[in-house]
């Protein structure tokens, strides 16, 4: 169960995304106060508790999650078959598993958007928020003629554009993250799945016997036409209908 919800990083990545939804009812704004100390409350109070105690173990959670998931998966392909005539047939549906291997690297890519989304919103609320505190501070020390809200209203529209960019890319991570898994799954349900491994090399290498003295042969998987056996010198055609 654990490894279709993406092992233990995944069950992790789960409870901080519970935790994180629900902290701000547990510390919601109470009803019987006036409507603006309410809305501040909304506005301001709780979205910073929940930055301050929520975030950061999602923010973990999913970048633990991205670097363990993030891969490739590793693909068992059949080995080739080879006629009477010495030609070389791959196995029925590789262009499909193909395909399924780059819409996974799709949603690998979408993952690390999603993560790189929320860290830069993060990185801009804290702007935000050293720059409320420093012209705070220097309104306080009488350095500013005028120090109304209106100075400050960029700021606040900066922190809620961070908040917006969190949920955003939470839900890029988490649409990207459930589709890897799913498309793995069906690969694995195949049996074409041995384990995630890092990102196979760009010319992978297929063997195929030699049809005159059965030598094991090994060649890119995308060649086609004439091989040479170095064995026999024995030549044959693969891949070629």
């Amino acid at each position: 169960m654990l490894k279709r919800i993406g092992g233990l990083s995944g069950l992790f990545v789960l409870i901080t995304l519970g935790w994180y939804l629900v902290f701000p009812f547990i510390t919601g704004c109470d009803l019987n106060t006036t409507a603006p100390e309410r809305d501040e409350c909304e506005e301001l109070i709780t979205p910073v508790m929940s930055f301050l105690c929520a975030l950061p173990p999602l923010m973990i959670a999913i970048f633990v999650f991205i670097s363990t998931h993030g891969r490739k998966p590793k693909v068992m392909l059949q080995s080739p078959t080879v006629d009477d005539e010495g030609k070389m047939h791959l196995p029925a549906g590789i262009e499909q598993v193909e395909e399924t291997i780059k819409q996974t690297q799709l949603a690998q890519s979408g993952m690390g958007i999603g993560g790189v989304m929320m860290a830069a919103s993060c990185v801009l609320i804290v702007l935000a928020v050293l720059l409320i505190i420093v012209l705070g501070s220097f309104c306080a020390m009488g350095g500013a003629s005028n120090c109304s809200d209106d100075e400050f209203e960029w700021l606040i529209s900066s922190i809620k554009f961070g908040n917006l960019g969190i949920k955003l890319g939470l839900v890029v991570f988490l649409i990207s993250a459930v589709a890897k898994l799913v498309m793995e799954y069906q690969l694995e349900a195949q049996g074409l799945v041995a384990e995630t491994a890092p990102t196979a090399p760009a010319n992978p290498m297929v063997r195929s016997p030699c049809p005159a003295c059965g030598a094991n042969l090994r060649f890119p998987i995308e060649h086609q036409g004439e091989v040479q056996c170095p064995k026999c010198d024995h030549v044959f055609v693969v891949g070629m209908d």
